[in-house]
């Protein structure tokens, strides 16, 4: 039932997935399609007559008759070479001089001893929020001798101010790039920028390293998990509220967690301590733990705060479950003697029977009846049953076998046997002899 449950919200989640990414590829394609028109319209009507595009109005999706006019007057203006010239020259020689510029700045102004570093920087971020204006931008132009010449449109924007702030903070800072995991499927993306923000909250990463793969992530690691034994210690001492040892158990798989460089690595095994602490909680049967906020303890930052948070919740569990097994034993053993003492005369009555009916194994109630009375069960009913023969022997004229029938003996003999080795006459005996002495 609960896999169905569970098909059928993977099913509803997919179908989501689906409907969003109809509607963003519907929304792209018409903005796409709005875009490119205009660019299909006019080479549409380069190839079209002349006569017949005049003639018409509207929308233009093929040419409109077939024609290369308009292509050969356009080449035989003598102006469109040497603009195309200007236009390569400007974008290659501008975008030269800016990067070689903008670069030898930034570089100068990240040097932590460079003279003025300071002062220059701030007059150049002046720069990029207070704009003199196009009139006084021509003036210093024409000032400077460069009216209508190549470095008018060369020397103004030789740096560019936002780009060497940025590559500025680039020298002096060494961030890394994360990159997620590479997927086929589009639908996937979100889960690469997931990963991304992984690494981007592992404070701990190692900053020489400029590009972090997610996939690279934990690779060198010297180890990945703690020691499976240590884990079985450590959930065993929980059980018995051993909290000395629960706690060096704690201690031991945490310093197996230590030399690990990687932060979210150290937090997933942290967490899966965590995990392993609510899972034995949950096999502890009936036992609730109280005013602990598991949610404060899965918040920490770094290992010595969760080994600090770790050991307040096991000192905590150890307590609270010690106490409650102190109340489950009281109430067991006032259980478990009462209802012996009710039946002790049936023939039946053994350990196997008071276990069945208390839910526990026979082993257990055995070293349970040894530890609260301090003396075995069988050494418990013959005690109780010798002390009922004797009351009945002094107080009633019951027959001796009766007196075997009620209290649970089936042999007589043996019964005999039985009370002579606790009081050292036989059952005929003690009567005769306490009936003397009232």
């Amino acid at each position: 039932m609960v896999k169905q449950g569970g098909q059928s919200m993977k099913k509803k989640g997919l179908t989501e997935d689906h409907i969003f990414a109809g509607a963003a590829y519907l929304l792209t394609g018409i903005m796409a399609v709005t875009c490119l028109y205009p660019m299909w319209h006019v080479v549409m009507a380069s190839f079209s007559d002349p006569i017949e595009l005049m003639r018409h109005s509207g929308v233009i999706l093929k040419p409109l008759g077939h024609s290369l006019e308009g292509y050969r007057v356009v080449l035989q203006n003598p102006n469109i070479p040497k603009s195309y010239f200007n236009t390569i020259f400007y974008v290659l020689a501008g975008t030269s001089i800016n990067m070689l510029l903008t670069t030898m700045g930034a570089y100068a102004l990240s040097r932590k001893g460079f003279l003025f570093r300071r002062t220059l920087t701030l007059l150049i971020v002046f720069t990029m929020y207070f704009n003199a204006g196009l009139v006084p931008n021509f003036l210093l132009v024409k000032g400077l001798g460069m009216y209508n010449s190549i470095l008018a449109l060369l020397l103004p924007g030789a740096i560019s101010t936002w780009n060497l702030i940025v590559m500025k903070a680039e020298y002096g800072m060494k961030l890394p790039f994360f990159v997620g995991r590479i997927y086929e499927d589009p639908m996937n993306i979100s889960r690469s920028f997931i990963e991304t923000t992984v690494l981007a909250g592992d404070y701990r990463m190692p900053g020489s390293q400029k590009i972090i793969l997610f996939e690279e992530i934990g690779r060198d690691e010297p180890n990945m998990q703690y020691p499976v034994l240590e884990q079985a210690v450590y959930i065993q001492c929980l059980k018995q509220a051993n909290r000395e040892e629960a706690l060096r158990a704690l201690n031991n798989m945490i310093q197996e967690i230590e030399p690990l460089k990687s932060f979210v690595i150290t937090q997933c095994l942290c967490f899966d301590i965590i995990n392993v602490t609510i899972k034995t909680l949950d096999q502890m049967k009936g036992f609730e733990l109280a005013d602990v906020d598991f949610k404060k303890i899965c918040t920490f930052t770094n290992l010595a705060e969760f080994r600090e948070k770790a050991e307040v919740l096991v000192s905590e569990i150890c307590r609270q479950y010690a106490q409650y097994k102190d109340n489950q034993n009281n109430t067991l053993k006032a259980g478990v003697l009462d209802y012996v003492n009710q039946h002790f005369g049936e023939s039946g009555m053994g350990l196997e029977i008071v276990a069945g009916k208390f839910g526990v194994s026979a082993n257990f109630m055995s070293r349970f009846f040894k530890q609260e009375t301090g003396c075995s069960f069988i050494q418990y009913i013959t005690m109780i049953r010798m002390d009922c023969a004797k009351e009945l022997l002094i107080n009633s004229d019951m027959q001796i076998k009766d007196i075997v029938a009620q209290i649970g003996y089936i042999d007589v003999a043996n019964f005999v046997r039985k009370f002579k080795t606790y009081e050292g006459v036989t059952p005929g005996q003690y009567r005769e002899k306490m009936r003397r002495q009232v």
